[in-house]
């Protein structure tokens, strides 16, 4: 009976940390630089093939560019969990806050390898991710 209880806490305080972490505010992107984990705030569909739902966690890979030598910067994440680590995705443009004119690129190589390309003038601007929780 105790191992029971225990399993269903445990479950239960697991899901409302994903389901907390995945309703809070959006981080900046210029806040999607440390290491650690990100849950999306929404649904993020590259094509019709590849979508992640609302909640997933990824790991910070790395950023790259920025400053005054490039006008782009570039964030590479992982989800934790890869559906399908074959999967590939050419170049997409998105758009996280439906403004006109804060549209990003973004990319799916194989490994699960997720490319955000941000113009550095949107770096400011609300990301997809949470700040780090973890």
């Amino acid at each position: 009976m105790r191992m029971t209880t225990l399993f269903v806490l445990l479950s239960l305080f697991a899901g409302v940390g994903e389901a907390a972490a995945s309703s809070r505010t959006p981080a900046d992107w210029i806040e999607v630089t440390e290491p650690g984990f990100y849950y999306l705030t929404q649904n993020l569909k590259i094509n019709e093939q590849v979508r992640f739902p609302q909640g997933t966690k990824f790991s910070f890979v790395e950023v790259i560019g920025g400053g005054g030598y490039s006008p782009v910067v570039s964030f590479e994440l992982r989800p934790t969990i890869c559906p399908d680590s074959s999967a590939s995705a050419d170049l997409s443009l998105i758009n996280p806050t439906g403004i006109t004119g804060e549209e990003i690129n973004v990319e799916l190589r194989s490994g699960c390898q997720v490319f955000f390309y941000v113009e550095n003038n949107l770096l400011y601007r609300p990301s997809l991710f949470t700040s780090s929780t973890e």
